[in-house]
């Protein structure tokens, strides 16, 4: 969460910048995706501590997705509980 944000008012003060280089807009890009990556994480590593210390077990639901090579495992990496939950609950009840 303390990097989330730090990231986020570093993208937000590159994106309002006067200047346009490619290296502010590399800069920009990397921070947000960054930001949204770490947004993510802390929030659903915090939801699993709590919901350990209140007695449940939820899944994982990241794996480094920003190590994936392709879109398809960037997916599978990013949403593991999400893939699951629709194979599960979508997928298999209308006949797979």
């Amino acid at each position: 969460m303390l990097l989330a944000n730090q990231l986020g008012a570093f993208a937000a003060a590159l994106q309002s910048s006067g200047a346009q280089t490619v290296l502010l807009a590399w800069l920009s890009a990397i921070a947000f995706t960054l930001q949204i990556y770490f947004d993510f994480s802390g929030y659903s590593d915090m939801a699993i501590g709590l919901g350990r210390v209140l007695g449940f077990r939820f899944l994982e639901n990241f794996n480094y997705p920003l190590i994936a090579r392709s879109a398809t495992e960037f997916w599978r990496r990013w949403h593991i509980s999400l893939g699951s939950w629709f194979r599960d609950y979508v997928y298999i009840p209308l006949g797979a």
